[in-house]
């Protein structure tokens, strides 16, 4: 009885040794699979990027260098699948697009318009997205601001255009909009819709050299009036009625400053217009090669087709910067 008890106790020995020892080795599995499993699902949340971040929160997103394109990207709460074919970090591209290149919250023409970019403009490009998309970050025009978000790579260049075509992406306002074309200019009996031209293509200079939008209506509260609705050009206007004035225009524009026109029908009435844009050689200055945002007409585009209208020129007025 003895001899069975101890042969039982080393039997029972050996299964608790047994036991043990396969609790360290299994111990040391697990950790070494989680270990690996981390680092495994790390490469994978590196390599594929699918990220699902909370709502309004930002992220950065690291390739697999662990160097950050300094990129973020929103959630909605829902998973971003961000597939991305990195470029070469940082890359410097222009925009080739002769107008406005539109930069969109997700790489698509479905997500938010967050901003544009104009004819010349310079981008930092981070990487491509499957779609024919590309990931930029660019600084708005006058402003410290930058936009960040998705634009088309077929438009950019690698090259800086260096032609003399210019098109600077100043808003298209209309002074006969429904949301200020009753607004009073001052305290007469004119309206932006009936005498507002100027106003509105003033709001449209100031909304693009400030960096935030001035509607006309807004833009109305800033300036002064006479009883006739006649307004004051602000100090920092100049105003020059000298015959060269197409030379002045061009200069101006590419100072990326765009220029008032004022010009008269043959009965006298007159008429205001924006000078945004430039489509010529830089040498033969022609009225067709100049383009406008006309805020009473739709189909006006060039200066020809306002002198087509509008033919006795008055004076250009332009921002100078004081």
């Amino acid at each position: 009885m003895k001899k069975w008890i101890c042969f039982s106790l080393k039997k029972e020995k050996r299964v608790w040794e047994v036991l043990l020892a396969a609790f360290a080795v299994g111990f040391f599995c697990y950790g070494a699979l989680v270990s690996f499993g981390t680092s495994w699902q790390n490469e994978l949340k590196i390599q594929f990027a699918k990220v699902a971040p909370a709502a309004g929160k930002s992220i950065r997103i690291l390739d697999r260098s662990g160097s950050s394109p300094e990129a973020s990207a929103k959630g909605n709460g829902s998973v971003q699948k961000l597939s991305y074919e990195r470029m070469k970090s940082g890359d410097i591209m222009y925009s080739g697009y002769f107008g406005l290149l539109n930069i969109r919250s997700i790489p698509s023409k479905r997500g938010e318009l967050l901003g544009q970019i104009a004819y010349g403009d310079e981008v930092q490009v981070y990487w491509k997205e499957d779609s024919g998309y590309v990931r930029v970050l660019c600084k708005k025009a006058h402003s410290d601001e930058f936009i960040e978000g998705y634009c088309t790579r077929k438009e950019l260049s690698d090259a800086e255009p260096k032609d003399a075509r210019i098109y600077l992406g100043v808003a298209d306002f209309k002074q006969y909009d429904a949301r200020w074309a009753n607004v009073s200019l001052g305290g007469s009996y004119e309206t932006i819709a009936s005498a507002g031209c100027t106003t509105t293509c003033l709001a449209m200079a100031y909304s693009y050299l400030e960096g935030y939008m001035t509607t006309p209506d807004m833009m109305e509260e800033r300036l002064f009036y006479n009883d006739d609705g006649l307004l004051s050009f602000p100090k920092a206007y100049v105003k020059i009625s000298e015959k060269d004035y197409l030379s002045s225009a061009l200069e101006k524009l590419q100072q990326k400053i765009p220029v008032l026109i004022g010009c008269k029908r043959d009965d006298g009435s007159p008429h205001w217009v924006l000078i945004m844009g430039y489509s010529g050689d830089g040498v033969n200055l022609n009225t067709e090669d100049f383009l406008i945002h006309d805020p009473a007409s739709e189909e006006r585009h060039t200066l020809a087709d306002f002198f087509a209208e509008f033919p006795n020129f008055n004076k250009i007025a332009y921002y100078n910067g004081t």
